[in-house]
């Protein structure tokens, strides 16, 4: 892949960094709506160009994926563009704003014959399937809770009633759409779609959810996502079925250990920390390939999580306004 980027943010630095570590692999530009950011990342990781203009990146030939990390409201509208340039795109997690969106641009990018993917590390690690096989040892599951809580380091400019983009209501931000997505991605990957789910949010005055508790029903189980940007926790994901349990120490996305307890029978799974890594390798191996159908395959748990937090955020009464009109950029 030749990859250019939107955005300059730690994770955007922290992708640079990694697929620059990736065989047949190359980030070739970095754009930013200030130019002076754009070239001050470029430089630091020895980056060929960079742009202003996304519209110039795309067009000017030198590469053939983007990679989008700007605000979540964004996301959509960039992922469009680049798509409709004939490129394709891995897009950081929350994919949009919502089911519409993202229903939009899986259409687009299959009209398109383009690959497009979800920036979300379990859909590709290895170690998230060493999970999957502890949970299927396990017998008739009832329970899963899983708790994804870190204090933004931002979260004193709330206090000071400023607010930045990640708890901007404006900005498709919140607890839900930046951390408990983790753990709703993996309850239905495991189990698929709640028959029933509710939102439990502690928000602020504009509307934001600043962190909350998802409760998500099933048929024969039931579980409780929590995640927090107001406030922190030992974070985990645990499965307990009636001969045992399985449980991430650490959490979905950060996990140190798997410890499962099965019939009595104890062990220990160490993680490596790799997850980024581990989804740039899978996403180059896959277009490679030439594996079309496999990029359409996982985009249909993409969707599956958007509709699902769309039922969330409508519980709790929490509305971007990529919900009520399409975001445009220019």
């Amino acid at each position: 892949m030749k990859i250019g980027t939107l955005g300059t943010s730690q994770i955007t630095q922290q992708f640079i960094e990694t697929a620059q570590q990736v065989a047949n692999c190359r980030v070739i530009a970095c754009c930013s709506r200030e130019l002076s950011k754009a070239k001050e990342l470029a430089e630091r990781f020895n980056v060929e160009d960079f742009y202003n203009d996304f519209d110039q990146m795309c067009k000017d030939g030198k590469i053939d994926t983007v990679y989008i990390a700007c605000p979540n409201h964004y996301h959509y509208s960039y992922a469009k563009k680049a798509l409709l340039h004939n490129l394709n795109v891995i897009v950081e997690k929350p994919f949009t704003s919502n089911y519409t969106e993202a229903c939009k641009l899986i259409e687009l990018a299959k009209s398109k014959k383009k690959y497009l993917f979800e920036a979300m590390p379990i859909l590709y690690s290895k170690e998230y399937k060493q999970f999957k096989k502890y949970v299927s040892e396990l017998q008739d599951i009832k329970i899963i809770n899983a708790n994804y809580s870190q204090r933004s380091r931002k979260y004193d400019e709330v206090l000071a009633n400023k607010i930045p983009n990640s708890f901007d209501i404006k900005q498709s931000g919140g607890a839900l759409m930046d951390l408990n997505i983790y753990n709703i991605h993996a309850l239905l990957d495991l189990f698929g779609e709640p028959k029933e789910c509710f939102y439990h949010a502690n928000k602020i005055e504009n509307g934001i959810d600043t962190s909350g508790i998802a409760i998500l029903s099933y048929e024969d189980k039931q579980a409780v996502c929590t995640a927090a940007k107001d406030s922190t926790s030992p974070n985990y994901f645990e499965v307990q079925g009636n001969n045992g349990y399985v449980n991430i120490i650490g959490g979905i996305n950060f996990g140190e250990t798997i410890f499962s307890s099965i019939h009595k029978e104890e062990s220990l799974y160490t993680l490596k920390q790799e997850r980024l890594k581990n989804e740039i390798v899978y996403i180059n191996e896959l277009v490679n390939l030439n594996d079309l159908e496999m990029c359409y395959s996982i985009l249909e748990q993409t969707k599956k999580v958007m509709k699902v937090c769309d039922r969330l955020r409508d519980s709790a009464g929490v509305e971007f306004n990529a919900d009520k009109e399409e975001i445009y950029i220019f």
